[in-house]
């Protein structure tokens, strides 16, 4: 995944990670947009999960990512 820029979202800032994600985030300009990939019981924000990697990474090098760049331990299922 090939970052191209930086953006700064207050509302979707609350959406936590997940290495096996329920939602992605795509942008069409400035919009962001989160769309679900599975059937969500509700649309509850303490259940939506998006992924702020690279997935394709191995598990070594995804939780180095994650600590180096977001400063926690991934605890989802894949980890």
């Amino acid at each position: 995944m090939q970052a191209i820029g930086t953006g700064i979202y207050l509302a979707p800032s609350i959406i936590d990670h997940s290495c096996s994600p329920n939602a992605v985030v795509t942008f069409d300009g400035f919009e962001l947009r989160i769309q679900a990939t599975q059937q969500l019981p509700s649309l509850d924000w303490d259940t939506i999960r998006i992924c702020y990697i690279d997935l394709m990474n191995c598990n070594s090098d995804r939780i180095k990512e994650l600590k180096d760049r977001y400063y926690f331990d991934c605890d989802c299922p894949r980890c």
